[in-house]
């Protein structure tokens, strides 16, 4: 299944996490934000059960899973007693920063 959407995105995140009730920090727009128990990879080995062990990659509690074909991604980052996760539709989050492009040689 291909994500298109911030809703999608979250869709697919709660049943991932095997968490229907999972809470999101914030609404990028192009992705979301929400805190998780544990510690990266404890969570990172959680999810490789559910997703392609190939596609995780990081290292010093900063993983990554990228998922090109169904245009989505996820960082995750330990933090004290949690682990910080942004999740993101690849599509939208390109699209956001186009609009950027270009402005460091304005000066």
């Amino acid at each position: 299944m291909r994500i298109e959407t911030v809703d999608e995105l979250k869709h697919h995140l709660k049943i991932l996490f095997d968490d229907p009730s999972l809470q999101f920090d914030d609404d990028l727009g192009y992705g979301v934000t929400f805190g998780v128990p544990g510690k990266a990879r404890d969570v990172m080995l959680s999810l490789q059960d559910r997703t392609d062990a190939t596609r995780w990659g990081g290292e010093a509690g900063n993983l990554f899973y990228k998922c090109d074909d169904q245009n989505w991604l996820l960082y995750l980052r330990s933090i004290p007693h949690a682990v910080v996760c942004i999740a993101s539709v690849r599509s939208l989050h390109r699209r956001h920063l186009e609009q950027y492009q270009g402005m460091g040689s304005q000066a």
